[in-house]
């Protein structure tokens, strides 16, 4: 819901800024309310093109825009609004809009949420340093930039030190210039996605790395179709600390042995 709003504010504001806010909506708690759920308020305010208040009926039918000349100009089905107002409503919310014509608009929804149970991170866990006993060079590929961080930090307290690409033709240019002994390597990537990339990979003459797929598709018909593609394992995402070090340990040791790894 948040990704579609704040897209919306971000394709009709040309200049100004955009405001999202969290906020503990002060109205009483609906009476049917299960025990334990409180209310949670979202809040995005943009200064964009504005709405006519006589379209504000028309936003939340399917495949409506409240101006035709919006979706030539915009683009955009207008599937968006009546799809964010269905999962509000199932959330047991509700989303309002206030608006201006040439001054903006704001779009407000609520939901009820339970409260996560606290969770803390015991100070006895330790992330071992396998580089000593399995150095392995390493290519990441994740165009993410809050992954990227996460696994470039839990690979250096390994002992690691990875190259990033961004994208399928990055890793392709790194593989030109250095042989790697593993890839992480996301699926979903811009300009040339991991399976691709893979395909390319073992077509190839050169070096073959251990390629590890990284994917937050999780079924089974996504694990055969990249093992399929010449992958060699699977990590689903988010990643699992736990997971990414068997993963490391079990490929570590056979890289690190000769002859053992079939590509």
């Amino acid at each position: 819901m948040l990704i579609n709003l704040v897209g919306n504010a971000m394709k009709f504001t040309e200049q100004g800024e955009i405001r999202v806010r969290l906020f503990t909506p002060s109205w009483p708690l609906p009476a049917d309310t299960p025990p334990g759920h409180v209310q949670i308020g979202f809040e995005i305010k943009d200064t964009g093109i504005g709405i006519e208040p006589d379209q504000f009926s028309h936003l939340f039918q399917s495949f409506s825009q409240g101006d035709s000349s919006i979706s030539r100009r915009y683009g955009g089905a207008g599937l968006g609004l009546p799809i964010s107002e269905k999962l509000v409503q199932l959330m047991n919310g509700h989303i309002a809009i206030d608006s201006t014509p040439g001054m903006g608009s704001t779009f407000t929804f609520t939901i009820l949420a339970h409260p996560a149970a606290l969770k803390t991170i015991p100070s006895n866990v330790s992330i071992p340093v396998l580089a000593n006993k399995y150095p392995l060079c390493i290519l990441l590929a994740e165009d993410n930039p809050i992954n990227q961080q996460l696994a470039v930090i839990l690979l250096a307290k390994m002992g690691y030190n990875p190259i990033i690409a961004t994208n399928g033709k990055e890793v392709l240019e790194h593989l030109s210039k250095a042989p790697f002994d593993l890839i992480l390597m996301d699926i979903q990537m811009p300009e040339m996605d991991g399976l691709e990339a893979t395909r390319l990979i073992r077509r190839g003459s050169g070096h073959q790395p251990v390629i590890i797929a990284m994917t937050a598709n999780a079924t089974r018909q996504d694990r055969d179709e990249c093992l399929a593609e010449g992958m060699n394992d699977y990590l689903s995402k988010p990643v699992d600390i736990d997971q990414l070090i068997i993963m490391l340990k079990k490929w570590g040791h056979l890289i690190n042995t000769p002859n053992n790894v079939k590509v």
